[in-house]
């Protein structure tokens, strides 16, 4: 189960976004493009700031990865992909995350 899939198309701005996983594991909590895809959006880039990504805190969260991106011409800024470490639900066996960020688009920036 994924939380948010954003299509591969141009001008796409977001921000300001947090996620919390839940207890069913998720593939990612927020995708921008599809697989595969090669689309150059180079004149109209996706912009992505302010993201938020957490599993554990307030309750157990599992995710393979928190954010994924499949698109080209990408810029993103101020990402904080964390696994809780405290909380009502930390512990070393909990809150699952194998990966916060996974980058398969070219020309993608990534700042802070």
């Amino acid at each position: 189960m994924d939380v948010l899939l954003v299509a591969d198309v141009d001008g796409v701005k977001l921000g300001g976004l947090l996620f919390d996983a839940g207890p069913e594991n998720s593939d990612t909590l927020l995708q921008d493009g599809a697989p595969g895809r090669t689309a150059s959006h180079a004149a109209d880039p996706t912009f992505l700031f302010d993201i938020f990504a957490r599993a554990g805190g307030a309750t157990v969260g599992v995710a393979r990865c928190f954010l994924t991106i499949h698109s080209r011409d990408v810029v993103g800024d101020n990402f904080w992909l964390w696994r809780a470490d405290h909380g009502n639900c930390a512990a070393w066996d909990a809150n699952q995350n194998a990966n916060g960020l996974i980058v398969n688009g070219d020309d993608v920036t990534i700042y802070g």
